[in-house]
């Protein structure tokens, strides 16, 4: 496992459109969960095996688009051009 897509696709989207029933976690703590998601891409450089990729690409996409990624541009530009086409069917 490479990736947050591959354990989404180990999973067989089992989890899909259970809405968090059968589970015991609040609204809050799951507010939390993903605001850490965030902070420890960001922390990792926006490393885009840390997020799905249907999370990861949208959102650098639009960070780049409104100067928040300057830097990333010529530093990841290989990394993501690799690992999107990695992703391509």
């Amino acid at each position: 496992i490479q990736s947050i897509d591959d354990v989404s696709e180990k999973l067989n989207n089992a989890l899909d459109g259970k809405n968090g029933e059968g589970f015991d976690i609040t609204p809050e703590a799951e507010f939390w969960g993903h605001c850490s998601n965030f902070q420890v891409w960001a922390e990792q450089n926006y490393d885009t095996r840390l997020l799905h990729s249907n999370l990861s690409f949208p959102l650098l996409k639009k960070l780049t688009e409104i100067g928040g990624l300057l830097y990333l541009r010529k530093y990841n530009k290989h990394k993501i051009t690799h690992r999107k086409k990695a992703l391509s069917p």
